[in-house]
């Protein structure tokens, strides 16, 4: 039988069955897991199998069903079995191996006896457990099961995740008054001291335009996937806890990549990610060969390969780096190494180097932080709620026509698509909370000021 998905939901059995008992007869109930839609069932559906040890007919066997599920199962598609239990059961289950079924068991079974031992199950007991039942290779064979069900609330955590509702317009409120705090903050760095970069179209912005510029590209990885644009990266380094990261921290579009690992196998991204936030990185990190290959495509929008899986898969991301140092490419001073003696090959080293050090200036924006950055109060924000996404939207399109001719040309793109944006009852609503911003906060928020 093919049954919707909705009907049985949270009845899947295991490919052993259930015994169910019908009018005093024995049944085997087998429920697949939920499969979408496909060639030959146009909506999510699992396959149901109902056996007996006597012969039986359609109805029965439906009736059967809809006693187990306690659902009235209508015009179900059913009919007599035309192949062996066991290879209908291998179609049932044709998503899922009959080893990785074999491990779920095995998992659930060293999470029962955690529990019955009076044990907090945590991932370490339970790889403990499975070590000494199922073997050390096993653990290792599953450790991308075991992991994840140690992420997932209600598998190896039984405490209950609280879900809050989203108060839109509080919510709205929060998202502008984070990107008030965050344009005060940039807007008296770049004041006081400007930018270091060497990209073409931001030689000869005035400091309006690079703050308006900083705020653009802050902003683009939460409204859109990156296109190749060769707009440049940000680099905002200096003393620690100065809010270098403070806007992309907390921020799901960005992707934080690990400092301390290897491989390119960190530059992936999942879901709504489309940038990395390479937070507190070393000032030797792109000195670094496999790191450099990298980035040096990524910061200007073009493509980079990354390994996932064991299958390689084009990238491309905006880049934000932090870093409590500062970066190697804006000191003057070039280290020759000991191991070079001849005068020509210290020549040839220090122009290769020169070269190298000029390239990374032109795909960053570089802004020093010099000072602790304190922040009022904790503000909280769900940035992928419909109402931060406005309220970026709006800053956006705001400091898009604060940037210079050549900055704009680069951005036009994608403000062309930025009018998704812009619901009727979201800018009635940021109507309302933009008064009480600029009554209420200390600056206001510049996109509020028309």
């Amino acid at each position: 039988m093919t049954i919707p998905a909705t009907i049985d939901e949270g009845r899947e059995t295991s490919m052993e069955g259930v015994p169910f008992l019908h009018d005093q007869l024995s049944f085997t109930i087998y429920i697949g897991p939920v499969e979408m839609a496909d060639a030959t069932t146009d909506w999510p559906h699992r396959h149901v199998m109902v056996s007996c040890p006597y012969s039986s007919t359609r109805s029965r066997a439906k009736a059967v069903l809809a006693g187990y599920l306690g659902a009235d199962l209508g015009d179900i598609y059913c009919q007599p079995l035309e192949t062996t239990p066991r290879e209908y059961l291998k179609y049932c289950w044709k998503g899922t191996t009959s080893m990785k079924r074999k491990a779920e068991v095995s998992l659930d079974s060293a999470i029962k006896r955690v529990k019955a031992a009076g044990m907090q199950v945590t991932v370490e007991r339970v790889e403990r457990d499975l070590a000494c039942n199922e073997g050390v290779s096993f653990v290792s064979a599953n450790q991308s099961l075991i992991r994840t069900a140690g992420r997932l609330a209600g598998v190896m955590d039984e405490r209950k995740t609280i879900e809050v509702a989203v108060d839109a317009c509080e919510n709205m409120f929060q998202a502008s008054r984070v990107l008030s705090e965050f344009f005060t903050l940039v807007d008296r760095l770049v004041q006081a001291g400007g930018v270091d970069t060497t990209c073409d179209f931001l030689n000869d912005n005035s400091k309006e335009e690079q703050v308006a510029a900083i705020m653009c590209l802050s902003l683009l990885p939460s409204l859109f996937k990156r296109l190749f644009d060769r707009l440049p990266g940000l680099f905002f380094w200096g003393v620690p806890s100065a809010g270098k990261s403070f806007l992309f921290d907390a921020n799901p579009a960005f992707r934080k990549v690990a400092m301390d690992a290897g491989g390119v196998s960190r530059f992936r991204l999942e879901a709504i990610q489309a940038a990395f936030l390479l937070d507190d990185m070393k000032s030797d990190f792109l000195q670094k060969s496999d790191n450099s290959a990298t980035l040096r495509n990524l910061t200007l929008g073009a493509e980079a390969r990354v390994k996932v899986h064991g299958e390689t898969l084009p990238v491309r991301a905006f880049v934000v780096a932090t870093s409590n140092e500062q970066p190697y490419f804006l000191s003057q001073t070039i280290v020759v190494p000991d191991e070079i003696k001849d005068e020509a090959q210290k020549e040839a080293f220090i122009a290769n180097e020169k070269r190298n050090r000029d390239a990374w200036k032109r795909r960053f924006i570089c802004l020093h932080f010099p000072d602790p950055f304190v922040e009022d109060d904790v503000i909280e924000c769900s940035w992928e709620h419909d109402t931060a996404l406005y309220v970026v939207a709006r800053a956006f399109q705001r400091y898009f026509t604060q940037c210079s001719s050549p900055v704009r040309k680069r951005l036009q793109i994608y403000v062309d698509h930025i009018g998704k944006y812009a619901l009727p009852e979201l800018e009635a609503m940021f109507d309302k909370i933009s008064h009480r911003l600029v009554k209420g906060y200390s600056s206001g928020p510049d996109f509020c000021r028309e």
